[in-house]
């Protein structure tokens, strides 16, 4: 695999990849078998959320191309950082654009109570994992990575099993309909609990080095996480138009958000943590 530094070459790139995803999501249309949903309704129907979401790709972009002149290093950083959080508190009050996509495609995708509890902690706990999973491949005698993907990976276990949000999610694999219709659902919830599994073995120094199998693991749920939604277009009663272009969108807004946030962090942790010019390997 190809080495990269933490530096602001890096950083810049992966704001840019983030920034373009977003815009991308933006002009997106959302098909139903009523209606298509283009921006300007979008906007009506949730200007707040809507706009943030294109107002931090726009400066994104930006940020990495007209203006990046204007702000280095860890100031940047902390920047990106702010940037990526905006649409994170946004989606925990309600008004986030991905809401929105699920009221008005009829699906109802409520973001209050115990589930978006317990959905911002699976985040926080997934991000964790793989920012110290990235800089434990820089700081290979520091503590603070190891212990950013044991602190992320006992959570994210813990989510598991705890009820947060109603039902416990490993209950899922006791269920009869869940092995027959959405047995594809439970690749990914594996491979979530695997992902946990690992990076608390990686915690304990239970078998040697293991940052390099989660990163494997890793890649394999941000490819698997759209594949999955794609098989259920394919094989559900949306027609194939629409359910693929609401899965494109959300899959752009949501990975732009999120890997924003973690090479954000990433930087900002490397710049006021680590030196800032080391190289690392890519992990996610």
């Amino acid at each position: 695999m190809s080495n990269f530094e933490i530096n602001d070459s890096w950083l810049r790139d992966w704001a840019m990849r983030c920034g373009i995803m977003l815009i991308v999501a933006f002009l997106l249309p959302m098909v139903t078998p009523f209606k298509t949903f283009w921006f300007w309704h979008m906007i009506k129907a949730a200007p707040v959320g809507t706009l943030l979401l294109l107002g931090v790709g726009v400066a994104c972009v930006a940020l990495t191309t007209v203006a990046k002149d204007k702000l280095a290093g860890n100031r940047l950083a902390v920047v990106l950082l702010v940037l990526s959080l905006l649409p994170l508190l946004s989606g925990m009050g309600g008004s986030s654009n991905m809401a929105t996509m699920g009221a008005m495609g009829r699906g109802g995708m409520p973001m209050a109570g115990g589930a978006n509890f317990g959905a911002i902690l699976l985040l926080l706990s997934l991000c964790s994992i793989a920012i110290g999973n990235h800089l434990s491949k820089v700081h290979t005698q520091d503590q603070y990575p190891r212990l950013m993907v044991g602190i992320g990976g006992i959570v994210l276990l813990v989510l598991m099993i705890l009820p947060i949000a109603g039902r416990s999610p490993i209950t899922m694999f006791f269920s009869g309909f869940m092995w027959s219709r959405g047995w594809p659902v439970l690749l990914i919830l594996a491979g979530v609990i695997a992902y946990g599994v690992i990076a608390v073995m990686q915690f304990f120094k239970i078998r040697g080095d293991m940052s390099e199998l989660l990163s494997l693991v890793a890649r394999g749920l941000l490819v698997g996480v759209p594949a999955v939604a794609l098989f259920y277009v394919l094989v559900g009663p949306i027609p194939f138009f629409s359910g693929l272009m609401m899965v494109l969108k959300m899959i752009l807004t949501v990975y732009g958000i999120v890997l924003l946030f973690v090479t954000s962090l990433t930087a900002v942790i490397e710049y006021n943590v680590g030196s800032g010019n080391q190289g690392a390997e890519t992990s996610s």
